[in-house]
């Protein structure tokens, strides 16, 4: 039931109380108060220019081909990572057979590892008696959220949580 009606049926003159919170919080319900509205936000979200960031990593190996016509490798290190596109794969030329008719050549693996920086985030919600008052997505103002008629147990302790740049106000009858 509404408070203000709840005050009427009782014969009760109440007291409206409106408490605005800009950051986290205890709040302690009057022995009186079981009913209250809340609204707010959240904190605002943020909007910058993606950017590609490009870079590589170099894994070298030595490559085999064997006499019998079989292959292997062997990795020999692992590089990077190094700014700019990645150039192309390659293999320095085969080397002349060894004693066992072995070939080997020094090869290059070239691997993208770029990623991408910015873009949109959303902000932080708030949030109370259970319910969430979001944030905005992007850096435009966060809309506010409104809930009536939240029970609210009498001399009970709640948490608000209020990131920066957010709000709540709660309005109760005492």
């Amino acid at each position: 039931m509404n408070p203000a009606v709840q005050a009427v049926i009782c014969g009760k003159r109440r007291t409206k109380v409106t408490q605005t919170f800009t950051g986290n919080a205890t709040w302690t319900a009057p022995t009186t108060t079981n009913r209250a509205d809340a609204s707010g936000y959240g904190a605002r979200g943020t909007s910058s220019p993606i950017t590609v960031v490009q870079q590589y990593t170099l894994r070298t190996y030595n490559h085999v081909v064997h006499s019998d016509g079989s292959s292997s490798n062997s990795t020999l290190g692992n590089y990077g990572p190094y700014s700019g596109a990645a150039p192309g794969d390659y293999c320095d030329p085969l080397s002349d057979p060894d004693i066992s008719g072995n070939r080997s050549q020094i090869c290059y693996d070239y691997t993208d590892t770029s990623y991408t920086t910015g873009g949109t985030t959303t902000g932080a919600s708030a949030t109370a008696f259970g319910k969430t008052f979001p944030g905005s997505t992007g850096n435009v103002a966060p809309t506010t959220t409104t809930f009536s008629d939240i029970p609210i147990t009498p001399g009970a302790t709640y948490n608000i949580v209020v990131p920066a740049g957010g709000t709540l106000t709660i309005t109760y009858f005492q």
